[in-house]
């Protein structure tokens, strides 16, 4: 038997390996098919908002703050109230020492006693000039005399009724008195402090109902109006999430930030919230109830916000697909059109998604 040689044995090698071929139906060059892993989410009907956030202080409502004031001058000699504490109107809440002013008064009450003396005086004489004038005994000049005279102790006497009763009403707002129901928010006296008229005591308001003041950039104007509703987040250990409503959007920009003031009236009936308080609030400028909305990772938005593309499941393909959308809330955004409800759309891992690429689900 005649054995194959070295280079024959090397080439029968290589025929062999050439005969084992490709599996049946590929062709060379081809690739496996692409899959992707995905999580889907369906189109559904929900309400969507448009939110217009912004930040501000709680402040008392607008003029319902009362700063009291001292009226006559002196020396504090009680604070009724501190800051914390509700007081009612007309409720006491400092003393001023009245001893000066009750003397003034006490002098202006005499001098009522002694002009009222001068005028019966002064009466009966004219009285009797006017007899005696009757009868011829007086001349008309006693009698135009006895007028002038009594006319003038019915002017001091005037003057001195006028002069008690100023006295009586200074001595009575030495007792300085609350004008309104509400909570002390500020006491800037001490006693033993000398005050004059017009003294700032303490600022008092009711806390029942407050306000945010917010500021908002000019942009964001043309969106708000009255009467729109408003979701507050103010943090801290007493946090309360209340809801308020627009009550004054401010007509003109402060010119050295380029924003506007917007009022929010809060309901505080729990008195959870202060003034000064530091809160968020969130401005529904629009409401669109019964709407299709899908995550908003699951669109991919194109330069013009409103318009983008979602990756639709058809089977386990994707099928990209045109899409313009409308109010965006959180994590969720609204379709107008291009979508179904229930549709099954792709909301993680359609970033570059080809149409008809093959898909795994997680």
């Amino acid at each position: 038997m005649v054995r194959p040689s070295g280079a024959l044995a090397l080439l029968a090698l290589l025929v062999c390996a050439g005969c084992k071929g490709r599996p049946s139906g590929t062709e060379e060059g081809d690739k496996p098919d692409l899959v992707v892993l995905v999580r889907t989410a369906r189109v559904e009907r929900q309400t969507v908002r448009e939110l217009v956030e912004a930040a501000g202080t709680v402040v008392p409502s607008l003029g319902t703050e009362a700063q009291v004031a001292a009226q006559v001058a002196g020396t504090v000699v009680a604070v009724l109230k501190d800051e914390g504490q509700e007081v009612a109107t007309g409720e006491p809440v400092l003393e001023i020492d009245a001893s000066v002013l009750r003397e003034e008064a006490r002098q202006a009450e005499a001098e009522v006693r002694r002009a009222e003396a001068d005028e019966r005086l002064t009466r009966e004489k004219l009285e009797r000039a006017k007899s005696l004038f009757a009868r011829g005994i007086a001349a008309a000049k006693d009698v135009a005399e006895a007028e002038a005279t009594h006319t003038g102790a019915l002017q001091a006497l005037g003057r001195a009724r006028a002069g008690d009763q100023v006295a009586q009403i200074h001595e009575r707002r030495s007792v300085v008195r609350s004008p309104v129901q509400g909570t002390v928010l500020h006491r800037l006296v001490a006693p033993g402090q000398y005050v004059q008229p017009d003294t700032i005591l303490f600022s008092v308001a009711p806390m029942a109902h407050l306000d945010l003041s917010a500021v908002v950039p000019a942009s964001e104007l043309a969106r708000l109006r009255v009467g729109q509703e408003g979701e507050l987040d103010c943090p801290g250990p007493d946090a309360a999430s209340p809801r308020g409503e627009v009550k004054l959007v401010a007509p003109a920009l402060d010119p050295a930030s380029g924003t506007a003031t917007v009022r929010v009236a809060i309901t505080n009936e729990a008195r959870t919230l202060r003034p000064g308080m530091f809160c968020r609030v969130r401005l529904v400028a629009d409401r669109h109830d019964s709407t299709l909305v899908v995550p908003v990772s699951a669109v991919t938005f194109k330069e013009a916000e409103q318009k983008g593309t979602v990756a639709v499941v058809d089977g386990d393909v994707a099928r990209v697909t045109e899409v313009t959308t409308g109010i965006r809330e959180g994590t969720r955004v609204e379709i107008l059109d291009g979508l179904e409800e229930g549709d099954r759309v792709v909301s993680e891992g359609s970033y570059g998604l080809a149409d008809g690429t093959k898909l795994r689900f997680q």
